[in-house]
């Protein structure tokens, strides 16, 4: 599989820096780990508390430059991994997958829901609104084009009253740590043939594993993602992937969140020179 890395910098809706300053890091470090190619993007930017529709507009160089890079992967025959600071970039990612790859099942790894609307928020935080974006229950101005059906939300454990009415009016699919741990026959039936997509929020894990600014404890360890990641390698076919928010704070920190994040997506060690 003809993978290529890309780390898209820059603003998206932060409200704190730290994802900021450690992407570029850690998209080198996973390149060269899996052997695959990677071009850096964007900078660092000041965060800055900012009501949905303010921080849409101040993301927009941020989201344009996710849309671009990824349209010239697509195009090139390539599949793209993503890696940016912060979950807001599905706003303008996950419509280009899903045009390109219209069959797709959207993995979507995260310790929160993501599937509030402008209307629903009780933040305002444009980093919550993600999924409904994709959805089309909200103009983005990005597109939309996902189907309820086609979307596995995966460790969800900080999930508020109105996303769990709308995870029960749109039937998703989710999945928990106890189910990964259990039965997984209906999850691999959905899959079977289809093109794959994961958006990994690293909030999702357990913030022993992986340091994320959004931490949840109880959250999944390292051998929970790749039985996921496993599985959807070998029912279907991935088609990209996307990591966001990882922060660690000091050495040790991110050597832990490293070593479980490789470890995690250690199938791809088998789609090198593929």
């Amino acid at each position: 599989m003809n993978f290529e890395c890309i780390g898209i910098n820059g603003f998206a809706g932060d409200r704190t820096p730290e994802a900021m300053f450690e992407c570029h890091a850690f998209v080198k470090s996973f390149a060269i780990y899996f052997g695959f190619p990677f071009k850096l993007f964007g900078e660092p930017e000041d965060a800055r508390d900012l009501p949905w529709d303010a921080a849409i507009v101040e993301s927009k160089p941020t989201f344009d430059l996710a849309v671009k890079q990824l349209k010239e992967i697509i195009n090139s025959d390539r599949l793209p991994i993503l890696i940016t600071p912060r979950c807001a970039t599905a706003i303008a990612s996950l419509p280009v997958i899903v045009a390109n790859y219209p069959e797709v099942v959207v993995l979507y790894f995260d310790a929160h829901g993501d599937l509030n609307t402008p209307d629903t928020s009780e933040s305002g935080y444009l980093g919550g609104m993600p999924i409904t974006a994709a959805l089309g229950e909200w103009s983005s101005g990005y597109g939309s084009g996902l189907l309820a059906s086609n979307l596995v939300h995966i460790g969800g454990r900080d999930i508020d009253a109105a996303e769990r009415a709308f995870i029960d009016t749109h039937n998703i699919m989710t999945i928990s740590k106890g189910q990964i741990e259990g039965d997984l026959s209906e999850f691999r039936q959905m899959i079977k043939g289809r093109p794959i997509f994961i958006h990994l929020d690293t909030d999702v894990y357990d913030p022993s594993e992986v340091t994320a600014e959004y931490a949840v404890d109880n959250g999944l360890l390292r051998n929970h993602v790749r039985k996921i990641v496993d599985i959807s390698m070998s029912e279907g076919q991935l088609i990209g992937l996307e990591i966001t928010e990882l922060s660690p704070r000091n050495i040790e920190e991110r050597k832990q969140s490293y070593e479980s994040l490789f470890e995690s997506f250690s199938g791809l060690k088998k789609t090198v020179g593929q």
